[in-house]
């Protein structure tokens, strides 16, 4: 006998996302009336009904935060000698920076106060690594370790999901949506912060260009851009 699906009447819930321009339908599980949230977690994001991000990069600073204690913890619990800066960028990639840019390539929107509060995260972690006093600079910490601020990480990973959109075929979901942005673009959507990362990096490739690129030549090509406006972002 097959078994019907059965909702939970309390992991369901009804949000409203944007301006109330017209009446939302009453929505019921198993003859109840759901339930009605300002903000749900899903998939590690905070889906907020006024459809901002700041939620969702306070959860991410936090979580952050208690990956780097975890992490300094287990340098300090083994005996690393001189490979403990090295193991300790392999634990910031594996636990912070694949921890708290969960889902980064699709975001849009973010303001320079928003990276700068996961950078801080991040800086903590790599000012423990070098011992290095409160007042060091910054640009200091990242020369000195060879890594990126998130905000060139993220750059990356959004452009390399651009990459993966115009190799999906045409009728794909993805492809689909991305096209119907290109003609219908709004302020700070990602199709805009994606034009923004390719004027500031000076990609002049076109998307029918791209498409003819492998990912890995892609993606080198990518790191380069990346490579240079880092260096100038970090003398600036």
């Amino acid at each position: 006998m097959s078994k019907k699906l059965k909702l939970s009447t309390t992991k369901c819930h009804k949000m409203h996302v944007g301006k109330m321009t017209t009446h939302c339908p009453d929505l019921k599980v198993h003859n109840n009336n759901m339930e009605i949230t300002e903000k749900e977690k899903y998939l590690g994001d905070i889906l907020v009904n006024n459809a901002k991000i700041l939620k969702t990069i306070e959860d991410r600073q936090a979580k952050g935060f208690g990956q780097v204690t975890q992490a300094l913890a287990i340098l300090s619990e083994i005996p690393l000698g001189r490979f403990k800066i090295q193991m300790g960028l392999h634990l910031r990639q594996a636990m912070l920076i694949n921890g708290i840019l969960t889902n980064s390539e699709v975001a849009y929107g973010l303001s320079d106060n928003q990276i700068e509060a996961l950078e801080k995260v991040d800086e903590y972690l790599l000012r423990n690594l070098l011992n290095a006093h409160s007042k060091t600079a910054k640009e200091t910490l990242y020369l000195e370790t060879g890594t990126k601020p998130i905000r060139f990480i993220v750059k990356h990973r959004r452009l390399m999901y651009l990459h993966h959109i115009l190799t999906r075929e045409e009728n794909e979901l993805i492809n689909r949506v991305y096209k119907s942005h290109l003609m219908k673009p709004t302020k700070n959507d990602w199709v805009n912060t994606l034009s923004k990362d390719k004027k500031e990096m000076g990609i002049k490739l076109t998307d029918e260009e791209i498409k003819t690129y492998s990912k890995k030549k892609f993606k080198k090509y990518v790191k380069e851009k990346i490579n240079i406006e880092c260096m100038q972002y970090l003398n600036n």
